[in-house]
């Protein structure tokens, strides 16, 4: 299914390649009228080309083309979150390639199942402690399919889905595309508004909450334990169902909440962040109770992920390397983030360092202003992010430090900028505009 804003991404890219846009792209106003959308929908296209590191934002400027786009990490880039590639197990996904197609026949080049790769499904369902039905598992062909399959499928039996805010900036952006206005409820640094999230389901106004338990994006907090309880229990009681976004697996301590209640988590587990992007695979794996709806919508969206992707996957589960990999991958970011707690430590605003995460949070007052921190480091050559684009109601609460990128040299001198910036910013007053009567 294509959508406009993938439309915009391909116009943008090709106009790139041709020449025709040599600096600055379009203004947001004007690639709507060319394309008949809404600003929300170019915003979300630059967006992901921005993610993708093909453009870049100049704050009140526009955006331009990142006439540096290598793969190499921006020494003082703590604004994006794909991974550095020399982080990424290269060697072992060539050789679990390479045994794919030494020893599978053309088969593996045709189309795929519509629940995925047999093997795989068994792996992933043997990953838990409790029994899990390999028929439950599901293989798609990255996490965005998954958000239209569950959006496809509460808009035909006429549902809601509530989420927290902030949430996944995607998962707003393909909301904002199927043209839901998602209810929503607070979630900071001390976790969820779970006293309207009760009043809300009391009232029937939801059927999903989607969720982040482990290391949120963009907060990097973990849910407390007596709130996943009670969340739980909340889900029993007035019968509706988690789905819980485990982006980051490897990298996660204690266990997720499909772990403690199968019955009432639609688990969700992507491997971008800490095996391969390239992959575009998103494993799902449902209650008995929304297996035959969800196979259903499952196989007329035809969301099904590419087998020799999931193959290789599953070679590369199984092997040695595995293990071994994540490992290293662990204590790279745990190292980093020791770094940013030392230097973060005498913000004078309320902050969250995970221990081991990509992401970390600061929370600014509500009359901070946040665009020109960020226009003065970027005037620097320093990338910082607000939390605007997972905002539900487009507020700026505070600024994601994203880990994926940044330089382990840089962290210190970065964050020593951050907190001098905000400092000046606090003690210097707005310039007022003279008014001529």
């Amino acid at each position: 299914m294509n959508f406009k804003y993938t439309e915009i991404m391909d116009f943008v890219k090709t106009e790139i390649a041709r020449g025709t846009y040599k600096s600055k792209l379009p203004s947001i106003r004007g690639m709507a009228i060319r394309f008949s959308c809404s600003n929300s929908t170019v915003i979300k296209a630059y967006s992901e080309l921005e993610n993708q590191g093909i453009i870049y934002a100049a704050p009140k400027s526009g955006y331009f083309i990142n006439q540096n786009n290598t793969d190499e990490g921006k020494e003082f880039d703590f604004y994006s979150g794909i991974p550095l590639s020399s982080y990424l197990p290269f060697d072992s996904m060539e050789k679990a390639y390479a045994s794919s197609f030494r020893e599978n026949n053309m088969s593996i080049m045709n189309y795929s199942y519509s629940r995925g790769y047999d093997k795989l499904r068994e792996l992933l369902a043997e990953s838990f402690p409790m029994p899990i039905d390999k028929d439950n598992v599901f293989i798609l062909s990255g996490t965005q399919n998954f958000i239209n399959l569950i959006v496809a499928m509460t808009t035909r039996n006429q549902q809601d889905i509530l989420v927290e805010d902030p949430t996944y900036n995607l998962l707003l952006g393909a909301l904002d595309a199927y043209g839901k206005k998602p209810q929503h409820i607070r979630r900071d640094l001390n976790g969820l508004d779970l006293d309207t999230l009760e009043e809300k389901a009391a009232n029937k106004e939801f059927r999903y909450f989607f969720t982040m338990t482990r290391n949120h994006n963009p907060l990097g907090t973990s849910l407390p334990k007596k709130q996943r309880a009670r969340l739980l229990k909340l889900a029993e009681t007035y019968d509706f169902y988690i789905v819980e976004d485990d982006y980051l697996k490897e990298l996660s301590g204690d266990d997720c909440l499909f772990h403690d209640d199968p019955d009432r988590v639609i688990y969700v587990r992507s491997f971008s962040k800490t095996i391969s992007p390239s992959l575009r695979l998103c494993a799902m794996i449902v209650p008995d109770a929304l297996r035959s709806e969800i196979s259903r919508t499952n196989s007329y969206m035809n969301t099904g992920a590419s087998l020799i992707s999931q193959d290789v996957l599953h070679r590369y589960l199984t092997g040695d390397a595995y293990l071994k990999n994540t490992r290293v991958l662990r204590d790279r970011i745990e190292e980093k983030c020791t770094l940013l707690k030392t230097a973060l430590k005498d913000c004078p605003y309320p902050y969250h360092v995970p221990d081991v995460g990509l992401y970390a949070y600061i929370e600014l007052p509500e009359d901070f202003r946040t665009m020109e921190l960020l226009d003065n480091l970027a005037a620097k050559g320093m990338r910082f992010r607000s939390d605007v684009e997972f905002s539900a109601d487009r507020e700026v609460r505070g600024l994601r430090i994203s880990l994926s990128r940044v330089e382990k040299k840089a962290i210190e001198k970065g964050i020593q900028e951050l907190l001098h910036e905000m400092k000046s910013i606090s003690s210097i007053k707005p310039k007022q505009k003279d008014i001529y009567i």
